[in-house]
């Protein structure tokens, strides 16, 4: 597992973990308001797949999420 590094850091965790195949980057906000998270430089850069909605969505170092309060989002790559 890796951090991602993020800007609301004191509110949201933000990790990868990823083999040869795959990767998994995870945002979980642990605060009661919704927040706006832009991801730093890190190993998540690239194109996966919203776990719940499946709708592709490209990361690099200046792409924002939103969360709500207390929700967790999740995110699938593979590398075929």
């Amino acid at each position: 597992m890796q951090g991602v590094p993020n800007s609301r850091e004191e509110a949201v965790f933000s990790f990868v973990r990823r083999d040869e195949n795959s990767a998994v980057l995870s945002m979980i906000n642990f605060s009661d308001s919704a927040v706006v998270v832009t991801l730093g430089a890190g190993p998540h850069q690239g194109a996966y797949r919203d776990w719940q909605s499946e709708e592709i969505q490209h990361f690099d170092d200046s792409t924002e999420i939103e969360l709500g309060p207390w929700q967790a989002r999740v995110f699938v790559a593979s590398f075929d």
